[in-house]
């Protein structure tokens, strides 16, 4: 599962590490990623998520795509 994680996080945490821990529970991981990450660096948040997934991102290139 992936959640994005905006600025009211902090006051959201406890019922997030509740939430993550059942859906651990139930064989799920939570792969957590800041909301400003996502704005301000995609390609690397992309490659964080496909590296837990054990697959190589590849970075668009100008003009073309990945």
């Amino acid at each position: 599962m992936i959640e994005v994680d905006g600025d009211t996080h902090g006051l959201t945490a406890p019922a997030d590490a509740s939430r993550a821990a059942l859906m651990a529970h139930a064989g799920y991981r939570t792969l957590r990623i800041a909301n400003g990450d996502v704005t301000n660096n995609l390609d690397g948040v992309l490659a964080h998520i496909a590296s837990h997934f054990g697959v190589r991102h590849m970075a668009k290139e100008k003009g073309g795509t990945a």
